[in-house]
């Protein structure tokens, strides 16, 4: 299942090489933000090396040069240029080594007369001369330099011109003084070289130049310099360096118009982007030349400008430190290994593939599509590591079982045969965090909306979409689409943006809305407690509030909130609206964060690198709440719990719609304990719920299906409540908050810990036992996985010391 071709290709659009304004802008691209980089760190010797090698002569010329980048500087549209022929000058002044040839270089390619010792002149020859010429250079003068010498005392010493004209002269190049010229004696140059360069602004013929190439009238006559209309000290050096290189296609017998598009000054496709930078004044000198404390303050004004808006944006590219261009070309790379590590899986399966890169890039290039195309590549040609993504397709699995999927039509609708013109569709990630906002969310939509509202229990499919697994992915979608045209295809209610993202794709023909699209709508629901508000008896919920009507009693108090927007409501501007809309009835004031709306990052949920890489996923959620102080309102269930698991204060929507859910009644080593707070305490500083484990979100996903089925149609079986801790012959299992942290690392459950410890006491399992304190090490491979647990009995409980999980084989005579 090979990648298309053209998902490389519109990686390499990237411009992560292009060069910033200032560099294309100068003649001889001296690369100013490298040049900068070295100044401010006090590297003198490294900056002044930059220079010398893309200016000839540097020590003299680096001193007068005119500097046009600066006026290219894009600070100028904020403050004011950096001052980078100061930058240069500091360079020269306190990094200046004399310029040493390694080694002679053979000439062997040629002969060429220069004529004319100024700027362009000694370019031209010096770059003739180290690509193997042998070059005669013709000077009318006594002594070189040109017009060097009319900068001399004034911008540049005498010493520093000389210095490096004797820096020239030590290249061995054949120098002719007092050499005039005129029509007779450049045909004698025709004669005896292979091509001859008039670098003198002395010739006072007209002489016909092409443009681009620098030849004159298709001899072997090329011109640079003052000839040209050069004004410029580092136009002239440039146009040598070029007429140079024209010389040399010429004899070698190369085309001379071919790729030279880019050759001296010319405009950068880089826009960078000043909307994140600081206002810095520019530093003033307070001598001839900026003191090395002055120079390197100027320097870190530079903005080191590269196109790096999606590495600015991602955690994921700047961890590994790539662009689209180079990340394309490694995911190439691995993808064509035939024998040998593929280096880049770990990095393939740690995108979010949110798409935050494709919105930030200026050309709408992003790494979602290749990523996708890879990992599903990795499947089929069964190069996918099998631990990146197993939980979360198991998992994905248990969602869509028989424990926790449900099709539930309320019992007007059976009674009358209508068909319910909605479909809610919580997904598997709010059933995990809170089965009481599923339950008060149906009763929310059975109330505003009397054409009749079924509901859904299940997962939508997208871990497999993000694992690249197609099969599993149609099975899931499948299942979908088979009930919702069983019911006559109503329109589905989502209140996951993944579940609207992974139905926008793969079954388009569906109509859906956002549950906080028809609650911005419909007008905000009584806040009346939690599970019971689903048209029945809940139960288990607490006794309800006194009912107040949210849009005419606000509890936020105008308290100030940041939206975490879901990076899976991309480009979903009604959702957007909606929320905002929400909160602002619910009494709260909305601070939008730097990055909102469609430039929102992910949480570090998606793409599954939550299993495929925690240490990645935990960057991206540790990330978003640097980039605010507020609270935190969120709108996914799994962008809530990952935020509050990285330290925020985060809320979910519905925690300040309904007030928010009780914690998981779980074993007691599990539960926080604590009863939660409404939500007028949340509004005034109350904590939100922690993360649920691994564990208490498949039993919530259970509770869940039993809540709906109790409210809507009066079926209970609490003798089989799911929200029973798990138990081993009726002893219950006691595992400590450390090692419950350990478990949630390797992925293990609840649930395998006991059928571990049960297979090794029915005598299925083989264990092994400590004759000291009566401990045992049982093992039970479950799948592909196999878990190993440590425990012993402690009075009418089982202790467990120790859990891990892994997929080696045991061998076994």
């Amino acid at each position: 299942m090979p990648i298309e071709q053209a998902l490389y290709d519109e990686l390499e659009r990237c411009l992560q090489d292009e060069p910033a304004a200032c560099t294309a802008r100068c003649p001889v691209h001296v690369d100013v933000p490298v040049l900068a980089r070295h100044v401010a760190r006090g590297e003198y010797a490294a900056a002044y090396a930059l220079l010398q090698k893309h200016v000839p002569l540097a020590g003299a010329v680096c001193m007068v040069c005119d500097h046009p980048c600066t006026d290219a500087c894009v600070r100028g549209g904020l403050d004011a240029a950096v001052s980078v022929g100061e930058l240069e000058r500091a360079a020269v002044a306190y990094g200046y080594k004399p310029f040493k040839r390694r080694f002679a270089t053979a000439k062997t390619q040629g002969s060429v007369a220069v004529v004319g010792g100024g700027i362009s002149g000694l370019s031209a020859a010096g770059e003739l001369d180290r690509k193997g010429f042998a070059v005669e250079l013709f000077e009318q003068a006594d002594v070189l330099g040109g017009r060097l010498w009319s900068f001399e005392g004034t911008l540049v010493s005498h010493e520093y011109i000389e210095r490096e004209l004797e820096g020239f002269c030590a290249l061995g190049i054949t120098v002719r003084y007092g050499a005039s010229l005129d029509a007779g004696r450049l045909e004698q140059l025709f004669a005896t070289h292979a091509a001859v360069l008039l670098a003198t602004g002395s010739w006072g013929d007209c002489v016909p130049v092409d443009a681009t190439t620098y030849q004159s009238a298709g001899r072997p006559l090329f011109v640079a310099g003052r000839l040209l209309g050069d004004s410029s000290v580092i136009a002239s050096a440039s146009s040598g360096k070029r007429a140079a290189a024209s010389v040399e296609r010429y004899i070698k017998r190369l085309s001379l118009t071919a790729e030279r598009a880019r050759e001296g000054a010319y405009e950068t496709l880089l826009d960078y982007d000043l909307s994140e930078a600081a206002s810095l004044p520019r530093v003033q000198k307070t001598g001839t030349v900026y003191t090395q404390d002055e120079a390197s303050s100027e320097a870190s004004r530079c903005l080191l400008c590269t196109c790096d808006a999606c590495t600015r944006a991602c955690a994921h590219l700047r961890r590994y430190g790539k662009r689209p261009k180079s990340y394309g070309r490694e995911v190439y790379t691995n993808e064509n290994v035939i024998m040998g590590t593929r280096y880049a899986n770990r990095m393939i399966n740690s995108c979010t593939l949110c798409g935050l890169c494709e919105q930030r890039c200026t050309l709408g290039i992003g790494m979602t599509r290749l990523v996708a195309a890879a990992r599903r590549s990795m499947v089929a040609t069964e190069k996918m590591p099998p631990s990146a993504h197993d939980f979360a397709l198991r998992d994905m699995a248990f969602s869509n079982s028989s424990a926790c999927s449900l099709v539930l039509c309320p019992p007007e609708l059976e009674a009358s045969g209508d068909q319910p013109r909605y479909l809610f569709f919580p997904g598997c990630q709010l059933s995990a965090y809170s089965p009481e906002h599923v339950l008060s969310a149906y009763g929310f939509l059975r109330d505003r909306l009397p054409e009749g509202v079924a509901a859904m229990l299940g997962c939508c499919g997208a871990p497999a979409r993000w694992a690249g697994r197609d099969g599993l992915l149609e099975e899931a979608v499948g299942t979908v689409r088979t009930h919702w045209e069983r019911l006559g295809r109503p329109c589905v209610v989502c209140a996951c943006p993944s579940c609207m993202d992974t139905f926008a794709q793969q079954l388009p023909e569906m109509r859906q809305v956002s549950l906080w699209e028809l609650m911005s709508e419909l007008g905000l629901p009584e806040r009346s407690g939690h599970a019971g508000h689903a048209g029945g008896d809940a139960g288990d919920a607490r006794d309800a509030r006194d009912a107040r009507d949210a849009r005419d009693e606000p509890h936020g108090q105008q308290r100030a909130l940041s939206i975490h927007d879901a990076c899976s409501a991309r480009g979903n501007a009604p959702l957007h609206e909606a929320v905002r809309l929400i909160a602002g009835r619910l009494g709260y004031r909305i601070d939008e964060l730097p990055y909102t709306r469609d430039d929102a990052p992910c949480c570090g949920y998606g793409g599954l690198v939550y299993y495929a890489d925690r240490e990645q996923g935990r960057q991206f959620a540790s990330e978003r709440p640097l980039s605010g102080t507020n609270d935190l309102l969120v709108y996914c269930a799994m962008c809530r719990d990952l935020l509050v698991e990285s330290g925020r204060r985060a809320f979910h929507l519905l925690d300040l719609v309904f007030g928010p859910p009780s914690q998981v009644p779980m074993a007691g080593a599990l539960a926080a304990g604590g009863e939660p707070k409404s939500a007028e305490a949340l509004a005034t500083g109350g904590e939100p719920k922690r993360m649920p484990t691994l564990s208490e979100r498949r039993v919530n996903r259970m509770e869940c299906r039993r809540l709906l089925l109790r409210a809507v149609h009066a079926q209970d079986d609490d003798s089989a409540s799911p929200c029973a801790p798990p138990t081993v012959d009726g002893m219950p299992l006691a595992v400590s908050p450390e090692l419950l942290g350990l478990m949630e690392e390797r992925l293990i459950l609840m649930e395998d810990l006991a059928d571990t410890i049960a297979a090794a006491e029915n005598g299925t399992a083989a264990c092994f036992a400590h004759k000291d304190d009566g401990s045992k090490l049982a093992s039970l491979k479950k799948n592909d996985v196999t878990y190993w647990t440590h425990y012993r009995r402690d009075g009418d409980a089982l202790l467990v010391l120790g859990a891990y999980s892994h997929r080696m084989g045991i061998l076994r005579d």
